[in-house]
This record gives structure tokens, C-alpha cells and sequence, in this order.
């Protein structure tokens, strides 16, 4: 038997968990994992919830400034910790908004994020993106919110993502953790 699984959202995660368990004769524990991932979430989103500010945060998947836009799973994450996903800002009466695509620097300047998250896949340390001229003017390199995070656990939609979402969290918002 083979199973296929790709979960978009926090409830496919919780219908894969749930399948693998049945699958594999741990319900119980299948169970068990799912209320675990869910009082995780919870006290993040709880945490988050508490700060008045939501601030303005780009999150590159890679080093080509490729993001999460609107209906993608990076982009339900940033709202549950009280972010506002700058990659969700684009698409007009023209254009229909990605759920991932490519920013151009220009687009980046333009939305002068608070916060720049950059993963550990992709980059060594946040001088690699600090000291890229093109970025100097943007309110996250001049306040020194440009954060490395671990976006193995914040990308891959799997058991892990309560910490994935802990992760982001102190990453956006750090004096609340």
C-alpha cells in the first residue's frame, strides 16, 4: 500500500496525520498527536494574538526572493501568529495573486517589510541579505529585523508544525516569547 499525502493547510495536516494512523493501527496515538499539535498552536496563536502590532513581514523561500502569497500554507502561518504576509499585498485588477511566486526587488522596496525571514536553507547568515545594496533602505535592514529561521519545521506541512509555528512566532514577534 501506498499512500500519497500533501496537506495545504493545518486541517490536511490533521486529515494526514489521522489517515497515516489509521493506516498504521495508531489511531490512539494518531489522536493524541493531533490534540498535542493543536494546544501548541494555540498557545502560540494566544501569545501572538496578545501583541497590538502586526507587523509587515516578507518571508523568502529561497535566496531569489521567491515567498508565499495569498492561499498558501506560509500565509495562514503569518496570519495565526499576527503577521501581515507582504506577499499577500500583490496581484491587482489585472493580475490574479499567487499562492508562491517570485518577488522582483523593486516589489520588495515597495513594501518595505517591518520583518525580512529568511531560511537556513538558503542562507548562511543574514549578512548574505543585509549587505545586498539593493536592501539598504528597507525598514527591516536599517532596524536589524532581518531573521535566519529554521524553515525546514515553518515550510513542511507535517507533525512538526507546532514548533514551526512557535518558530515563526519568535521570529516576528521575539519580546512576546
Amino acid at each position: 500500500a501506498v499512500l500519497i499525502l500533501n496537506p495545504v493547510d493545518l486541517e490536511g495536516i490533521y486529515a494526514n496525520i489521522t489517515t497515516v494512523g489509521e493506516a498504521t493501527g495508531a489511531t490512539v496515538e494518531a489522536t493524541d498527536l493531533i490534540a498535542s499539535i493543536q494546544a501548541e498552536i494555540a498557545e502560540v496563536t494566544t501569545a501572538a494574538g496578545e501583541v497590538t502590532e502586526s507587523p509587515k513581514v516578507f518571508y523568502a523561500l529561497d535566496n531569489t526572493l521567491w515567498t508565499a502569497g495569498p492561499g498558501s500554507f506560509v500565509d495562514e502561518l503569518l496570519a495565526l501568529v499576527n503577521a501581515t504576509n507582504v506577499g499577500a499585498m500583490q496581484g491587482d485588477d489585472n493580475t490574479a495573486a499567487q499562492a508562491y511566486f517570485q518577488f522582483a526587488p523593486e516589489q520588495l522596496l515597495a513594501a518595505d517589510p517591518d520583518v525580512v525571514l529568511l531560511p537556513s536553507t538558503a542562507y548562511t547568515s543574514v549578512d548574505e541579505f543585509m549587505s545586498d545594496a539593493r536592501f539598504a533602505g528597507l525598514r527591516a535592514v536599517q532596524e536589524g529585523n532581518v531573521v535566519l529561521i529554521d524553515d525546514v519545521v515553518v515550510t513542511r506541512p507535517g507533525p512538526r508544525i507546532g514548533l514551526g509555528l512557535r518558530t515563526l512566532a519568535e521570529a516576528v514577534h521575539p519580546d512576546a516569547f
